[in-house]
C-alpha cells in the first residue's frame, strides 16, 4: 500500500509559482513528524514527491510550501530526520478574496428589489413553471403537503419549559411556508409564516436542546445559525408582507440572540466548533452566518462583517478538503456540511455578480463524485 501511495504521489503535478517567502517554524516542525508519502489533502496539506526524493508540504490556508529532503528507508519513505534544507517556497492560490476585502465589497454593494438571496422577481415565473415538471414537481408537492398539514394545526406559542425541543422543527416549517408562499402567491403560507416567526422571536434562545460546558448553559448551538438563516430568508422572500416593525423585530433578534454571539464567540475561540473547519458543524454554520449577512445587507450595520467573516471561514474548510471533491467524515456529514455552505456559495455569487465565487474551487468542482463512490 505505501509503495501504491509513493507511486501516486511521484504522478502528483508540480505546477507551483515561485515566491520569495520564508519558511516559518511551524513548516518545520510539521515536515519532521509527518509520516510519508500520505496525502492528508482533508486536513488541508498535501504531501507528494518527486524523483530525487524531496517531500513537498503545501498548506493552502498558509499559501506556503515547504521542500524538505529526506532519505528513503527500505526503499520507502519513512519518518526520517529532514536535512534542514528549505528551498524557494510556493504560494497557493486561493481565489477568493481575503475577508476585509470581502466586506468593502459587500458594503458597497447594491443588492436590488427582493428577493434577491437565491432570486429575483423575474425568476419567480420559471420557479413556478418547474411546479409542473418531474422531479421538480413530486418535490413541490411534498413541500407544500407538509405546509397544508402546518396550517391544519393552530399556532401555538411555545412553552416556558423545553421549549428548545420545538425550535427546530418549528423553524424549519417557516422555511417550508414562506418558499410556499413566494412559489404559490397565497397570503395563507405567509400568514402563517408570521406567525410562526412572531412566536419564535419570543424565545429566549434559539437551540436546540439545553447544553452546559464548563458549567454554563450554551446560548448558541448548531441550530442557532439555521434558526437565524431561515429568519433571513423568510425576511428576504416575504418581504413585501412584512409590516416595518416586524421587519426591525427580526433584524434585532437575528443580530442579537444568532450573529453577534457566533461571530464574536468564532472568532475569540470560545466557540470550538466554529474554528474546526474539517467538521460538519462548522461548514454548515459558517454558511448559514454567510446567508444570513447576505439577506441585510444594507439594512444591519454588521452584516457585511458577517458574511466576510462566513467566507473567510468557508475558503478555511475548502482548502482542509480533498480536491477530489472527498470529506473525511462521510457522506452525510458532509451534506450537513455543505448543503448550506453550496447554498451560501450561490447566494454570494449572485449577490456579488459573480465576483466572488466559491465553485471555481477544485473541492466544490468534484464533490458531486463523492456520494457515488464513497
Amino acid at each position: 500500500a505505501v509503495e501504491v501511495l509513493a507511486a501516486f504521489a511521484r504522478s502528483k503535478p508540480k505546477t507551483l509559482a515561485e515566491a520569495d517567502l520564508e519558511a516559518g517554524k511551524d513548516w518545520q516542525e510539521l515536515a519532521a513528524t509527518v509520516d510519508v508519502p500520505l496525502r492528508a489533502e482533508s486536513c488541508g496539506i498535501e504531501f507528494w514527491l518527486d524523483g530525487d526524493n524531496r517531500i513537498y508540504v503545501a498548506c493552502p490556508s498558509w499559501r506556503r510550501v515547504v521542500v524538505e529532503r529526506r532519505q528513503p528507508r527500505s526503499g520507502v519513505m519513512g519518518r526520517a530526520s529532514p536535512v534542514s534544507e528549505t528551498v524557494s517556497a510556493a504560494t497557493l492560490s486561493v481565489a477568493q478574496p481575503a475577508e476585509a476585502n470581502t466586506q468593502t465589497l459587500l458594503k458597497n454593494l447594491e443588492p436590488g428589489s427582493r428577493p434577491y438571496l437565491f432570486f429575483s422577481k423575474e425568476d419567480i415565473p420559471r420557479l413556478r413553471a418547474k411546479m409542473n415538471v418531474s422531479p421538480t414537481k413530486e418535490l413541490w408537492e411534498r413541500t407544500r403537503q407538509r405546509c397544508d398539514r402546518v396550517l391544519a394545526r393552530p399556532c401555538q406559542p411555545y412553552p416556558t419549559d423545553g421549549y428548545y425541543e420545538q425550535v427546530r422543527r418549528r423553524n424549519d416549517e417557516i422555511e417550508g411556508l414562506s418558499f410556499a408562499y413566494v412559489m404559490t402567491g397565497e397570503m395563507k403560507y405567509a400568514n402563517r409564516a408570521v406567525e410562526e416567526i412572531k412566536a419564535l422571536l419570543d424565545v429566549p434562545h434559539w437551540v436546540e436542546t439545553h447544553r452546559f460546558y464548563r458549567g454554563k448553559l450554551m446560548t448558541v448551538d448548531r441550530v442557532t445559525a439555521k434558526v437565524a438563516a431561515v429568519m433571513a430568508q423568510a425576511y428576504d422572500g416575504m418581504y413585501d408582507v412584512l409590516p416595518d416593525d416586524l421587519r426591525q423585530q427580526i433584524r434585532r433578534a437575528i443580530a442579537e440572540k444568532a450573529m453577534t454571539p457566533l461571530v464574536e464567540g468564532g472568532k475569540a475561540g470560545t466557540i470550538a466548533w466554529l474554528r474546526w473547519y474539517r467538521g460538519n458543524w462548522c461548514i454548515g454554520g459558517l454558511g448559514q452566518i454567510g446567508v444570513t449577512g447576505l439577506a441585510l445587507l444594507n439594512e444591519e450595520p454588521n452584516a457585511a462583517g458577517w458574511a466576510g467573516h462566513a467566507l473567510d471561514g468557508v475558503n478555511k474548510g475548502l482548502a482542509a478538503a480533498c480536491r477530489d471533491g472527498g470529506w473525511g467524515e462521510g457522506c452525510q456529514y458532509y451534506c450537513v456540511g455543505w448543503c448550506p455552505a453550496s447554498r451560501f456559495g450561490r447566494a454570494l455569487k449572485r449577490v456579488t455578480g459573480g465576483q466572488v465565487d466559491l465553485f471555481d474551487h477544485p473541492f466544490l468542482r468534484n464533490v458531486h463524485e463523492f456520494p457515488l463512490y464513497f
